[in-house]
């Protein structure tokens, strides 16, 4: 038996986009602003292991609730990718091989959402999920990859670069989080990344939304239409 489909594709791509400029204030408040372990044992004259006891200390306070409230919202959109990308997989509700580059990451989104959220939410550091994750990125760049070459997608060079960016994002995670040298340098790079894979998945789905709600304008249920003009 067929099942209906509304197409929320549109509105799973704008869900995306917002989420990733989550993550990219997520860096920004875990990475960039947030002083390393050798600027606060500058300040304090030498001594990293004080500098590091200074810094848990200052991470309550100003990093952890934050994660909380990141957390919290990865925890609530990762169940709902979850929940939709398995349907999506079960159902296979797009043209043929769409089913594979566009729903199953999605489900895969929502599983790395639920691992970040809840480690968030519990107040573990970033870093200390960041290598587990990290190969995530992998089927991602792949995904990408498929895209071009098979030009799927209206705006295959654009969709292409959307899941490269945000699969290179997910590869780099331990060098962004790991205390170095350069670490605020790959923040911002990381940051870069978020923001314009953010800015395409909402192009995308925004387009794809004007585009939906036209083509499913004269749709009528099978109880027929119900007039809402007069």
């Amino acid at each position: 038996m067929p099942l209906l489909f509304t197409d929320p594709l549109d509105l799973w791509l704008m869900i995306l986009g917002a989420t990733l400029l989550v993550a990219a204030y997520g860096v920004y408040v875990n990475v960039v602003r947030v002083k390393s372990i050798s600027e606060i044992s500058k300040s304090l004259g030498g001594g990293k292991q004080e500098a590091g006891e200074m810094l848990k200390q200052v991470l309550p306070a100003d990093v952890v609730l934050v994660n909380k409230g990141i957390g919290l919202y990865f925890i609530s959109v990762g169940i709902y990718a979850l929940v939709t990308g398995l349907w999506g997989t079960f159902v296979w509700p797009l043209p043929g091989s769409y089913n594979i580059v566009l729903i199953d990451p999605w489900a895969l989104f929502g599983v790395a959402l639920l691992i970040i959220g809840v480690a968030l939410w519990s107040g573990l550091s970033p870093r200390y999920i960041a290598i587990p994750l990290a190969p995530l990125g992998i089927p991602v760049i792949v995904y990408s990859f498929v895209i071009w070459s098979m030009r799927l997608t209206r705006t295959p060079e654009l969709s292409g670069l959307m899941y490269f960016l945000i699969g290179l994002s997910a590869l780099l995670s331990p060098l962004v989080l790991r205390e170095n040298s350069y670490r605020k340098a790959l923040g911002w790079l990381a940051i870069v990344f978020l923001v314009i894979a953010a800015a395409i998945a909402i192009y995308i789905g925004a387009n794809a939304a004007f585009g939906h709600v036209a083509g499913w304008g004269k749709w009528t249920p099978w109880y027929g239409a119900v007039n809402v003009t007069g």
